[in-house]
């Protein structure tokens, strides 16, 4: 019997289709990402959408994760992570 996957991000360019995807990954997700159309065959995966797909039965914790990840908040969703980790936005610049 084949799982079901469902994607649950869209990105553009490859190398953030692997940074999510890998961030997911780290979280125990089996998480995969798939450049749409013929990009990759061309050569041209930085400018391609890419669907991050995880298993239906993981997508609610996924939707989570990415939630946090887009709003800023990813560090405070791991407690192994002390937060002289993360960056003060006072600091950058």
């Amino acid at each position: 019997m084949d799982k079901k996957f469902v994607v649950v991000d869209r990105v553009v360019g490859g190398l953030q289709g692997e940074i999510i995807k890998g961030m997911l990954e780290a979280a125990g997700l089996r998480a995969q990402a798939f450049a749409q159309g013929g990009a990759r065959e061309i050569g041209v995966i930085g400018l391609a959408e890419v669907d991050i797909v995880v298993p239906a039965e993981q997508e609610a914790e996924a939707r989570l994760i990415l939630e946090a990840y887009y709003a800023g908040d990813i560090a405070a969703q791991n407690p192994e992570m002390p937060d002289t980790q993360r960056e003060d936005p006072e600091d950058i610049g």
